[in-house]
């Protein structure tokens, strides 16, 4: 078996360093990229990359460890606008003559997979369901403005909601049948040559290399097996795990679509990468700063400078307090107004507090965000640890009326109590923000004031206790997991911290 990754630069850039692909920054991109090869590696040991000269040539200077790297021709210099992403790929799926799994360079296969996995056919990452009709609107115009789909698919065609196999991972044991569905594919290309060039519709890359996969594996009665197994999972991918916390991974994760532009998504690959491999994540970002990229986040851990910093000054803080104050709103009353603007100045003078401290001590801010963060990638169960959490020390808890916060959130759904915003400094983006304390979240807060220090399982046991359903046994397991993955995510927003840090 051949275990394969494409990466294609599209970059107009100078230095193809920057490319994006798509990411939130360069710097996202080239870790991401580094992450899915590395575990592949770990998983089977050899890992192929097809890419351009151009991209190979970043490749090699990040030191990206694929065993072999095959150039591959400008073959997009004919579709310049076209939109055809996906093509590089299907010319790696059509250079292969022996069994394969070709892998997005954006998926993160956590654990090998199964046995049984490799018996089928092909293969493939999901059957993705198109429930928001993504698929099936760009058929729609794709064939309004003259475009042909082929036969074979004529009769998915005929469902309102089209499944198509996502191609995160896609290959198989039947590589004539993939020859010839690569055949299709390009035939398709070829002969939608003038519609194409016009389109300019991205959506139109899931037609030819998931939808006609799916489409052909139907007639010809190919099995498939898929990393999860389903016919209605949603493209929304709500059903995915995208956990981004320190918790052990399992599964995969695809980083595809919108995840790519997530913040939470780049810290976390960033520190997934150093875990994995500290010297190549030391060596990706150091190589990106010399060629004069900036990063979106700090390394304080091996470089003395923050890159990325979002201090504000007192005055740009303070103005959403003077702008309430010169509101001409005087439907609430002056008394609630004047209430208002008191609570919003307190949060605004935290903020300003908060914000300086960092400035000041940015260093031990991030040794101690750093290393509570990274004490828990091996963890199965948080339940089980007798680790000792605090609130972290760093952030400040400000009680607001309900009116405030429905002035601050828009939200006019808010139930009319005193609720407490957490001003929490963020260390390895230098930036300070508010978060409102709810639910969960605020009883956790509520419990470690009283008894300032506690474990996670007497955290959980305190949560679960103040609920007033019963829960069978597995009722009770999920709803322990439930105020876990709580925690977990309050250690990742920096709200807790392990006590002796």
């Amino acid at each position: 078996m051949r275990f394969l990754q494409t990466y294609y630069s599209f970059s107009t850039d100078e230095d193809p360093m920057f490319d994006k692909a798509g990411f939130l920054s360069p710097e996202f991109h080239w870790i991401t990229m580094a992450i899915s090869c590395l575990l592949l590696k770990q998983h089977y040991g050899h890992v192929t990359l097809y890419c351009n000269s151009k991209a190979k040539k970043v490749v090699e200077e990040l030191c990206i460890p694929y065993d072999q790297i095959v150039t591959i021709p400008n073959i997009m210099e004919g579709y310049s606008g076209y939109e055809l992403w996906a093509l590089p790929k299907l010319y790696t799926y059509s250079k292969q003559h022996e069994p394969f799994l070709h892998v997005d360079c954006d998926f993160l296969l956590y654990d090998s997979l199964p046995d049984s996995f490799w018996k089928a056919d092909l293969f493939a990452q999901n059957i993705e369901y198109d429930d928001q009709l993504y698929n099936r609107k760009c058929i729609d115009r794709f064939i309004q403005v003259g475009g042909k789909i082929p036969n074979f698919a004529d009769i998915e065609l005929k469902n309102k909601i089209i499944s198509v196999a996502n191609a995160g991972v896609l290959g198989g044991n039947d590589v004539k049948f993939i020859q010839h569905y690569t055949e299709q594919a390009y035939g398709f290309i070829y002969n939608n040559n003038r519609i194409l060039k016009l389109n300019h519709d991205g959506f139109i890359n899931s037609v030819y290399e998931q939808l006609f996969f799916y489409c052909l594996a139907q007639k010809y009665n190919k099995t498939i097996s898929y990393c999860t197994e389903g016919e209605k999972l949603s493209t929304l991918f709500d059903w995915m795990n995208l956990d981004m916390s320190c918790l052990k991974k399992h599964g995969y994760c695809h980083m595809l679509g919108n995840i790519k532009k997530r913040n939470d998504a780049q810290t976390f690959a960033s520190r997934f990468l150093e875990k994995i491999d500290p010297a190549l994540h030391h060596h990706i970002i150091n190589t990106y700063i010399q060629h004069g990229g900036i990063p979106t986040s700090n390394y304080l851990n091996f470089m003395d400078t923050p890159y990325m910093h979002h201090y504000r000054t007192s005055n740009e803080i303070l103005e959403r307090s003077r702008r309430f104050k010169a509101s001409k709103n005087y439907k609430i009353g002056k008394i609630m107004k004047e209430r208002i603007y008191t609570e919003i100045k307190k949060l605004d003078n935290t903020c300003i507090q908060v914000e300086k401290q960092l400035e000041n001590n940015k260093k031990e801010f991030f040794k101690k965000q750093y290393t509570c963060i990274n004490s828990f990638w091996e963890n199965e169960r948080l339940y089980e640890s007798n680790c000792q959490f605090i609130l972290n020390p760093f952030i400040s808890l400000t009680n607001i009326s309900s009116e405030t916060l429905m002035y601050i959130t828009k939200n006019q759904k808010i139930e009319n109590k005193m609720y407490k915003v957490i001003t929490i400094p963020d260390a390895f983006r230098q930036t300070v923000y508010e978060v409102v304390a709810r639910g969960t979240v605020e009883t956790i807060i509520d419990y470690l004031l009283q008894e300032h220090t506690a474990t996670a399982s007497d955290i959980i046991d305190n949560v679960c206790a103040l609920s007033q359903n019963k829960y069978g046994k597995e009722e009770h397991e999920a709803n322990l997991r439930y105020v876990e993955r709580i925690i977990y995510r309050m250690i990742e927003n920096c709200i807790l911290t392990i006590s002796n840090i």
